[in-house]
């Protein structure tokens, strides 16, 4: 069904269904509304918003929390004279009086002070302090357990993409490509068990074969702040066992007046060559009441890196003397050169009529271009002959094939949305309501091979033993490696695809006073609606016809510059100008050398629709608030893949289908111990539905190497359900800091996992990876977190401060049946340690951090026939530093440097001798500057 269809007969029967009563409710509740209202804006002196300030009617202890542009709105008050008290971390607490008559709306504006800071003092920006503030406030006056991160503190890390900025966050690891944080994993769960939304429209994922959204697409110097959910709300959407992530874009009204934002730098790569990133923002308000607002962020990065990487592929060989050993079959080094570009937009129109109605239409835009050329030799261990004396880390083979292998690949990644709405309060009830569109979208349009192979077969050893990393391989004393003359043409392929998701999202929420156990409660209610189409075509060919063979001398590819990953001499990199018009000369004719039946097998369709609906009740004690609620989702979701017959050659469709409803209960518990102690318990249900790609009924091989492979699909895999239990302690020190401590657990039932078996595929061997549940699982962990700025210590030293953070996790899945002597595992992505410390110092306009996190090793693949072959990631650990010194009020200079530590990122099978990958990034230095009008 296309997406007007969708749109025309699912989603706009479901606007007006959904429209009619709330406009009714509307006009009902404005008719009988006879109570007053409190409403107005708290900003710091210099006129910025602060979102998360405690708004207390003192008199009815009634209690409100201003917004991310820093307003609050507190309805259904009797006609009276009261006190309001403003609350906010880092800040002078201020109070106000005021007059409420019956079916009135009374305004009022606060500028606060900072804590300790007489009021004829000017004070030059404390970047760090105020974004601490920011963010500590809005964590305080949370309904559930969360972690903000604010736009300041974004932009005084050295990380150009959300998902590094994450990292920063208790109990967030990242995974990386090529050293930039691709995806997250929170509290030691898999990518796909966070979602990931935009100003709260999830957000669909470029990648074919996964949920989770490849974060590396998205710049952090456009957003406003990033919000993670670690226990959700009933308003929000349940798919998200570990973490809801929510990236908010910035508003034209976060700031009174014009505003003008600007950055721009140029950096040092070690491993690659100068980088340059730069952002520009400009918002104003308009109107006679200023009641317009317009708003536009740009963002443009290119980073040029020269990657060493080398992988050794291990598996188990018969030893010619008897017996199994682990042994190598494949070594591949690789020598990248790559140009990253990112470029990025939002925009915002928001009108505000009245002080009670506003209007937005947001849009943002993220493209990632990743455009690489490699350089790869090879070494095939499994095509020559194991001798006698091997062990399980070292060996000599006979007769190897060594090949050299030139590629040329385009990777670009496309996010984005479009959001309008609106939002209404009124005396007894708010309302809101959007209709978004998204899309993400991945594509290759090129991945172009040429594939050279040696008319040498020498004997070569390998020797693990001594150093895993940088193992030694007699080849390179023989220089047979490097003897072009000997190498021929042995193919060349073309590949390209292209992923599209779609998402359609329609929903409303209203929001009432009332009492419930004769306690003042906001009752809210909401529906929602969300269509997604996932759609991927993928086209192979490979050419190994002598026709198309290159007729210049294969001497003529080489350039000047030698390639050596690590040392290793493996000769002098082709030219990327001349291979490449080699390969645009030879394509149209290697066209018809079409690859049968992966090019057909490999695409997929499916449509999902998701019908949501809840109610809640935040039910207000005197030194407590209790949310409670129930969610419904309704999935229904269609997959289809097309055969192909090898006999007949005849091409079919194999299709599959499921429907499923789920229910989330949950009830989350704030206690104020005291004004400062926060105590939250929340017991919540939630949901992970299986990638796209994994219900679809397809089978497609993979004979790239000498073993065949097949991935499989399982229209019969069901999603991943879990129970939550989380406790966390918070103590907020004056005037500005946090000590906290929580525990949590997750309970999970049919948890997906990818299995490879030994196996047959029409009449050969092959290695079957198929995705499957495993009936019991869980979560169990542990966090401390401590933030403070060490005002209590003298002189100089108290303007230092210190951020820390450490996780603990235990998580396994039980699969119900036994491979190899094994039932029970460890979940792929699942650090047991995760660490993240900073130290800042901040006085008189410098500011500067140094920042170090770990995370210790994971499971990155499990290998059911032998655990000697699962695959792990080591942890890995970064130092990075930043330093700002404000000129002016209005223009700074700044300096990263990131990776001083030089660590390098690894792949190992079963223990750490048994080397899979290893690659360096080296360190990056950045200088630049920003201005603030």
């Amino acid at each position: 069904m296309s997406s007007l269809s969708r749109f025309r007969k699912k989603i706009l029967p479901l606007m007006v269904r959904t429209a009619v009563p709330a406009i009714a409710l509307m006009f009902a509740a404005e008719t009988f509304a006879q109570t007053g209202v409190v409403a107005g804006r708290v900003e710091d002196r210099a006129g910025s918003a602060l979102p998360g300030a405690q708004i207390t009617i003192q008199e009815l202890n009634i209690r409100g929390v201003t917004n991310t542009q820093g307003e609050f709105t507190l309805g259904s008050l009797p006609a009276g004279t009261y006190t309001v008290v403003i609350d906010y971390l880092g800040y002078e607490s201020t109070r106000q009086s005021i007059t409420v008559a019956d079916g009135q709306r009374a305004n009022i504006s606060l500028a606060l002070r900072q804590a300790g800071i007489a009021e004829e003092i000017i004070v030059r920006a404390s970047p760090i302090v105020d974004s601490q503030a920011r963010a500590l406030n809005q964590q305080r006056m949370a309904d559930n357990v969360s972690n903000v991160i604010s736009s300041d503190a974004i932009g005084r890390f050295p990380d150009s993409n959300i998902a590094e900025a994450l990292q920063r966050a208790p109990g967030v690891g990242i995974q990386r490509d090529q050293g930039e944080g691709r995806y997250i994993n929170v509290r030691g769960a898999p990518a796909e068990f966070s979602a990931v939304a935009i100003n709260g429209i999830s957000m669909p994922a470029p990648d074919p074969f996964t949920r989770a959204v490849d974060l590396d697409t998205i710049p952090s110097d456009i957003v406003s702040q990033i919000e993670v959910s670690k226990t959700l709300r009933p308003d929000q959407d349940a798919d998200s066992i570990a973490g809801a992530v929510n990236i908010v874009t910035r508003s034209p009204f976060d700031s009174r007046g014009p505003q003008l934002r600007g950055s721009a730098g140029m950096s040092d790569n070690e491993y690659g060559k100068n980088d340059t990133r730069g952002s520009l923002q400009a918002s104003n308000l308009f109107g006679s009441e200023q009641q317009f607002g317009a708003l536009v962020s740009l963002s443009y990065s290119k980073t040029r890196r020269q990657v060493d990487n080398v992988e050794n592929v291990w598996t188990v060989v018969n030893r010619p003397e008897g017996g199994e050993r682990l042994s190598l079959i494949e070594t591949l080094f690789k020598d990248y050169d790559t140009r990253r570009e990112r470029v990025a937009a939002t925009t915002s129109l928001e009108w505000r009529p009245t002080d009670t109605d506003s209007y937005y239409m947001r849009g943002s835009w993220a493209r990632f271009t990743d455009d690489e050329f490699r350089n790869r030799t090879d070494i095939l261990w499994e095509e020559g002959t194991l001798q006698p004396g091997s062990t399980d880390l070292s060996g000599t083979y006979n007769s190897v094939r060594l090949q050299k292998q030139f590629r040329h690949r385009v990777q670009q990644n496309d996010i984005t949305s479009l959001a309008v709405g609106g939002d209404h309060e009124l005396s007894n009830y708010a309302i809101d309501y959007s209709l978004s569109v998204s899309r993400a979208k991945q594509s290759y349009p090129n991945r172009d091979e040429l594939l050279l192979r040696s008319s040498l077969r020498p004997n070569v050893s390998y020797d693990f033993s001594q150093d895993s990393n940088n193992p030694s391989y007699s080849v390179f004393n023989t220089g047979d490696l490097q003897r072009v003359d000997r190498m021929a043409f042995r193919e060349n392929t073309f590949r390209w695809n292209t992923g599209v998701e779609d998402e359609v999202s329609v929903q409303t929420n209203i929001e009432m006073p009332g009492m419930l156990f004769s306690q003042p409660t906001t009752f809210k209610y909401g529906v929602k609606f969300r269509g997604r189409e996932k759609d991927h075509d993928e086209e192979r060919y490979r050419d190994r016809r002598a026709g198309s063979a290159p007729t210049q001398p294969l001497l003529t590819f080489l350039s000047s510059e030698p390639s050596a990953n690590y040392g290793y001499d493996l000769g002098f990199k082709m030219d990327p100008v001349v291979v490449k018009a080699y390969l645009d000369g030879a394509r149209a004719n290697s066209l018809s050398q079409r690859r049968i039946p992966q090019s057909i097998t490999a695409d997929y369709s499916v449509e999902e629709d998701i019908y949501a609906a809840y109610g809640s009740a935040r039910v207000e004690y005197d030194n407590a608030e209790l949310l409670l609620g129930l969610r419904m989702e309704r999935t229904q979701q269609d997959s289809s893949s097309p055969s192909f017959n090898e006999v007949t050659g005849a091409i079919g469709e194999r299709t599959a289908g499921t429907s499923y409803t789920e229910f989330f209960p949950g009830a989350t518990l704030r206690y104020s111990f005291s004004e400062n102690l926060i105590g939250r318990a929340a017991i919540t249900r939630s949901i992970s539905r299986p990638n796209f790609l994994q219900t679809v009924p397809r089978l497609v091989e993979n004979d790239a190497s000498a073993v065949l492979r097949v991935s499989a699909g399982n229209p019969d895999l069901k999603p991943t359900l879990t129970n939550n239990l989380d406790l966390m302690l918070e103590y907020y020190v004056e005037p500005l800091g946090l000590i906290s401590g929580g525990l949590f657990y997750k309970d999970l039932s049919d948890y997906r996992y990818e299995l490879t078996l030994n196996g047959n595929f029409e009449g050969q061997a092959a290695l079957i990876t198929r995705p499957e549940n495993a009936p019991d699982g869980r979560i169990l962990g542990a966090e401390v977190n401590w933030q403070q700025q060490l005002t209590m210590l003298p002189g100089f030293w108290s303007n230092f401060g210190v951020f820390a953070n450490y996780t603990y996790t235990d998580a396994h899945m039980k699969l119900g049946r036994t491979y190899n002597g094994r039932s029970r595992f460890a979940l792929p992505g699942q650090s047991d340690h995760t660490y993240n410390l900073s130290a800042f110092y901040e006085a008189d306009g410098l500011s500067v951090r140094l920042s170090y996190t770990d995370r210790s090793d994971y499971l990155d693949a499990i290998d059911a026939d032998d655990g000697r072959l699962d695959l792990f990631w080591e942890g890995r650990s970064q130092l990075d530093l930043t330093a700002s010194y404000a000129v002016t009020d209005n223009f700074e200079v700044f300096f990263e440097g990131k990776n001083l530590s030089d660590t390098s990122g690894a792949r190992y099978y079963g223990s750490r001798e048994r080397t899979y990958e290893y690659e360096k990034f080296g360190s990056l230095y950045f200088l630049g500057a920003r201005f603030n009008f």
